[in-house]
């Protein structure tokens, strides 16, 4: 028969070094947390006090240059009828050209240095592009030949953008068949026309009289069809 009693025994081990531990980390953690916490308080005071600062400093502009308009507008109402403030407004711009003339005297070695500067400057870059002349022209050209080219390949990019929203706008519509159909016929449409030459310009002396590519063997049977058509009206 077994004993019909049971008895238990649980036994629990308690580390107090361990336990010491996990506290103390905890405490620091929260520590850190309490830190990062008044941090961000303090930061966004700061912030909040900035903003204050700007707008009170903007009211205060905008009170200052009210008040500037305003006495301006009283003054010159006294100079207009006031022969007292008119006479010295006149005083006071007369004494302000006669600054300005004592400036000029005193400054007028160094502006006359800078002009000569700029004269000489002008002059150099007159002989630099005379001397460069072709290499300039060549380079004008392609960069402006270039510019434009792109601006048309910008075109038809977009032109085929066009289609093929087209295209989806088919598609959602219903026609899946006819949209994927009509976006394929689209995108080779717009990659033929990215890739014709007559859509773009070219350096005048590698292109035809029609914009297309300069062909050697083709200018050698206009030359021979010229000549066999000189023969004949001989004949």
């Amino acid at each position: 028969m077994a004993d019909k009693s049971m008895k238990a025994s649980i036994q629990v081990d308690m580390d107090a070094k361990g336990v010491a531990k996990g506290v103390a980390a905890t405490n620091r953690e929260l520590d850190k947390l309490n830190r990062t916490a008044r941090s961000t308080s303090r930061a966004v005071n700061v912030s909040a006090g900035i903003q204050m600062a700007e707008a009170g400093f903007n009211v205060l502009q905008t009170a200052l240059g009210a008040l500037d308009k305003r006495f301006s507008e009283l003054n010159m109402t006294a100079q207009k009828y006031s022969a007292i403030a008119a006479q010295a407004a006149a005083n006071a711009d007369v004494a302000r050209i006669q600054a300005d003339m004592r400036i000029a005297d005193a400054l007028a070695p160094g502006a006359a240095a800078v002009s000569r500067g700029q004269a000489d400057i002008a002059a150099g870059e007159a002989a630099r592009i005379e001397g460069d002349a072709a290499r300039m022209n060549q380079s004008m050209t392609a960069f402006g030949l270039a510019k434009e080219n792109l601006g048309v390949s910008r075109d038809i990019l977009l032109e085929g953008l066009g289609g093929g929203l087209a295209s989806m706008m088919q598609i959602a519509s219903g026609d899946v068949m006819g949209g994927f159909s009509s976006g394929f016929s689209n995108a080779f449409g717009t990659l033929d026309q990215l890739v014709n030459p007559t859509n773009y310009a070219f350096a005048a002396g590698n292109t035809s009289a029609r914009g297309m590519p300069y062909d050697p063997q083709m200018e050698r049977q206009n030359r021979l069809l010229e000549s066999i058509d000189r023969k004949q009206g001989g004949q």
